[in-house]
């Protein structure tokens, strides 16, 4: 082993160490541990929260309840607990956090969902009622093309040929010209 493999060697056992002693201290309400674990720790328990969740302040929020655990003494440290089990804590946080977030789906069911959005028939007057109920459901909804086709009762793969129909239509309305398959205006 060279000379700076085993500095840092040396250097991360001396870390971990650290913090394993921040650890204990710290989930026996030692505020100055607490405050040390916290500097020595939290950009990478907040990178790793990130990653579950998405930065922001819901990361923020996350990482912070992994501190407060180990405060209130939710989350004991074992005897040898280092970082590892620290990250370990913060990704079951974000973990948690995240599902709490996410609205729970019955599976095989389509979801009843709220009701078609925009209720009236003048939205997009442009379009056929099928259309605007392909559009409404797909990108309003966020059901795929196959709970569509299944809850609008149609042919498997009709849904994709209502939005490309629609799409060509709102084009038509946008450019104020026709426009063909080809998704280009006709000049008239």
């Amino acid at each position: 082993m060279t000379e700076s493999a085993s500095a840092h060697a040396q250097s991360t056992l001396s870390a971990f160490a650290s913090i394993h002693g921040l650890l204990a201290r710290a989930s026996r309400g030692d505020a100055p541990a607490m405050l040390e674990l916290f500097d020595a720790t939290a950009g990478r328990v907040l990178g790793l929260v990130s990653r579950v969740l998405g930065p922001g302040p819901g990361a923020h929020e996350a990482t912070v309840r992994c501190y407060e655990s180990i405060w209130n003494g939710d989350e004991q440290p074992e005897a040898d607990s280092t970082l590892p089990w620290l990250l370990a804590v913060a990704h079951r946080q974000a973990v948690t956090t995240h599902r709490a977030s996410v609205p729970r789906q019955r599976t095989g069911a389509i979801p009843a969902g709220p009701p078609t959005f925009p209720p009236d028939a003048d939205w997009l007057p442009m379009l056929s009622g099928a259309e605007r109920e392909a559009l409404s459901q797909v990108y309003l909804l966020g059901r795929s093309h196959d709970q569509v086709d299944a809850r609008l009762r149609l042919r498997p793969g009709a849904t994709v040929q209502l939005l490309h129909e629609a799409m060509l239509h709102l084009a038509e309305a946008v450019n104020d010209e026709p426009v063909d398959d080809e998704h280009q205006a006709v000049s008239a």
